[in-house]
């Protein structure tokens, strides 16, 4: 069989590359808090995209795994720039600040016993226009 000639869905691309890309070396980091933890966990957080102009909004998602039974609070926080709540605890937009530089985003998960924390890099740009 020519895999060549095969008709491969976009979106099997997309989640190729998100595999690829995961938490390795790429922009993004998770740093849970708890080595030991095998509780509460964050899987991925990434940001969409990871370079942006000035005042431009990125997309960060985040998914975690939790084997436990009570509630899981999540709290996002960011150095710069401004955040904007979706309605899902695992999406957020953020709004890029009118300065150039990599700023990070963070997330901090607990559910009052154990936690989890994780950020995402994401480089601001200056806007040509402005320019």
């Amino acid at each position: 069989m020519n895999i060549r000639n095969q008709n491969i869905p976009p979106l099997v691309f997309l989640l190729l590359f998100v595999l690829i890309i995961g938490c390795s070396n790429g922009p993004t980091c998770s740093d849970n808090s708890d080595d030991d933890n095998d509780v509460l966990n964050i899987t991925t957080i990434a940001a969409n995209p990871y370079t942006v102009e000035t005042g431009t909004f990125v997309v960060i998602s985040m998914s975690y795994s939790y084997d436990g039974d009570s509630h899981v609070s999540i709290e996002w926080s960011c150095e710069n720039g401004q955040i904007y709540q979706t309605g899902s605890s695992g999406i957020i937009y953020w709004l890029s600040p009118n300065s150039e530089g990599t700023f990070r985003v963070y997330v901090y998960l607990s559910d009052g016993e154990y936690t989890a924390h994780g950020s995402v890099n994401i480089n601001v740009i200056g806007n040509p226009i402005e320019d």
